[in-house]
């Protein structure tokens, strides 16, 4: 996702997005995190959630 957001910003097309944290009941570590974001070099907002452990995947998008 990192290597996206940069490819983005280097293309000269600025990106807005968010992050929230999902936390357990007993508070301790997050156990998912959701990015979303959008970018006019993208033609849509991409929307992930990922679990809080080592191995998640990413599907790079294609930049405009």
């Amino acid at each position: 996702m990192e290597n996206e957001l940069a490819a983005l910003v280097s293309a000269q097309h600025p990106v807005e997005g968010s992050i929230s944290l999902e936390y357990p009941p007993d508070g301790s570590r997050p156990s998912e995190v959701t990015v979303s974001y959008k970018s006019t070099g993208l033609g849509e907002v991409r929307f992930e959630t990922f679990e809080n452990k080592a191995g998640q995947k990413f599907n790079r998008a294609e930049i405009k």
